[in-house]
C-alpha cells in the first residue's frame, strides 16, 4: 500500500486502483479509466491556500502537466487532482480536461471552480477520446459572466458525480451552463441552477447538438 498524509480536507489513501477519501468514500480508477481500467499513476493535491486566482492558476498547471492528451493513443492510466475547500478562479483561462482524469473536491459548496473566460471547462479537441473517461466529483462549477461553463465535443465522455453547476450571472449577459456537441455527459446526484435576475440576458442551462 502507498499512502499520503495530507490535511483532513484532502486526505486520501491509495491502494492499487482504489482511492479512499477523507469522508470514507471510495473511487476505483478502474471505473474512470478506459477499457479494462488502469493503474493510478499520479495524485496531485491542489491546496486553496492562496488567493482565488493563485488557486486557479495552480489547478490549471496541475491539469496542463498531465501527459495524457489523446494523441497517438492514450495510456491506460488514471490521474487524480484532489482539490481542497476553497475557490479556484481560472480568470480568462480554460481548464482543458485530459483523458482519464478525475478532479475531486470536498463538496459542492466547498470546492468551487469559477472564471471569466469564454469557456470554463472543456476537453482536448484532438486524439482518440473514445473509452477514456473524465470525471468531476464533489465540486461546484460557477459561472458569473458571459460564456460557457462546460463544453464537450470530440466524442468525449464526462461523468459528473455530486456536482453543482451554478449560473450566478446578472447584467443582461448570455451564458450557457453545459454545451454538448457530439459528446456524452452523465450527471449523478448533480444539479444545474440559473439566476433569474439576469434581466435582458439569456441563460441556457443545457444545450445539446449532434456534432
Amino acid at each position: 500500500m502507498m499512502g499520503a498524509t495530507l490535511p483532513v480536507s484532502a486526505q486520501i489513501t491509495i491502494d492499487g486502483t482504489d482511492i479512499t477519501f477523507s469522508d470514507a468514500s471510495k473511487q476505483s480508477t478502474a471505473a474512470t479509466g478506459g477499457g479494462g481500467g488502469g493503474d493510478l499513476t499520479n495524485v496531485t493535491i491542489v491546496q486553496a491556500d492562496g488567493t482565488a486566482t493563485e488557486n486557479g492558476t495552480a489547478l490549471k498547471a496541475a491539469m496542463d502537466a498531465i501527459t495524457n492528451d489523446g494523441e497517438g493513443g492514450v495510456a491506460d492510466v488514471t490521474t487524480v487532482i484532489q482539490l481542497a475547500a476553497g475557490t479556484y478562479d481560472l480568470g480568462a483561462n480554460t481548464l482543458t480536461l485530459k483523458p482519464n482524469t478525475l478532479i475531486r473536491g470536498v463538496g459542492r459548496i466547498a470546492s468551487i471552480i469559477t472564471g471569466q473566460g469564454s469557456v470554463l471547462i472543456d476537453n482536448v479537441g484532438t486524439g482518440d477520446l473514445d473509452g477514456h473517461d473524465m470525471v468531476l466529483r464533489d465540486l461546484q462549477v460557477k459561472m458569473t459572466t458571459t460564456g460557457t461553463g462546460i463544453y464537450l465535443d470530440n466524442a468525449a465522455y464526462l461523468e459528473c458525480f455530486r456536482i453543482a453547476l451554478v449560473m450566478d450571472v446578472s447584467g443582461g449577459v448570455t451564458s450557457i451552463g453545459v454545451d454538448i456537441d457530439g459528446a456524452e455527459m452523465d450527471m449523478t446526484e448533480s444539479y444545474l441552477t440559473g439566476d433569474p435576475n439576469n434581466s435582458g440576458g439569456s441563460v441556457t442551462l443545457l444545450r445539446v447538438a449532434n456534432g
